[in-house]
């Protein structure tokens, strides 16, 4: 059955307020958490292109921003569950890869090459204590400019430290895969320490009981 406006507009503003979520969790450095919330907003996505076909521009393709958040962020944080959750959400609603200007599905698989080489870099700072950013692209080939902007995303994320040295920055991981690491529930808020790889992958929350990732804590962070 087809939905009526004030349903269409309804989808429309809910996938708008949680994107603007989505930023509000970015800019606090919680990537995870905002890929988490880009997920959430796919439910919402065919209700608002049909809205904006319907009653804003019948002529226009846009770009899906939940998606393309998903497809940006969630291979530095090795997600392939979210990955997989978009391309779960184009083989059902195949009107969305129709609409949209990008082909989605070529951007799926670019976004598991970024995931490959996310791993890469991962791996060569995990076997080296330090590495200098200038020479990523002689040690693991590819393209300096996106190991830059890992290497940046990282740091904001607080997984990577970046120590300026001659016109470069000398990078460190701030912690490893399989060291104790703190981390905070977003639900209920409440801390707790374990493995790094666990945190990245979803628990259950000890206090609230809901399942959930939780948000990697910088190492100076209060107790």
């Amino acid at each position: 059955m087809a939905k009526k406006k004030a349903e269409l507009e309804f989808e429309t503003e809910q996938h708008r307020a949680t994107m603007r979520e989505v930023h509000s969790a970015q800019q606090g450095g919680q990537i995870q958490m905002a890929v988490d919330l880009a997920v959430f907003a796919f439910q919402y996505i065919d209700g608002m292109m049909q809205f904006e076909r319907k009653y804003e521009d019948e002529t226009a393709r846009h770009s899906v921003e939940s998606i393309d958040f998903v497809l940006r962020f969630a291979p530095l944080l090795f997600d392939t569950r979210s990955l997989d959750a978009v391309t779960t959400l184009l083989k059902s609603q195949r009107r969305i890869d129709n609409n949209a200007t990008a082909d989605l599905a070529a951007e799926v698989n670019k976004a598991r090459i970024l995931l490959g080489d996310a791993y890469r870099l991962w791996n060569h700072l995990e076997q080296n204590t330090e590495v200098r950013q200038d020479q990523l692209r002689s040690r693991l080939g590819g393209d300096q400019e996106l190991w830059r902007w890992i290497a940046e995303t990282w740091d904001g994320m607080g997984l990577v430290r970046r120590i300026p040295e001659q016109n470069s920055y000398r990078l460190s991981l701030v912690t490893r895969m399989n060291e104790i690491t703190r981390g905070k529930c977003p639900l209920c808020g409440v801390t707790g320490k374990a493995a790094k790889a666990r945190l990245l992958e979803e628990i259950t929350c000890p206090k609230c009981g809901k399942g959930t990732r939780f948000v990697l804590m910088p190492a100076n962070a209060g107790a």
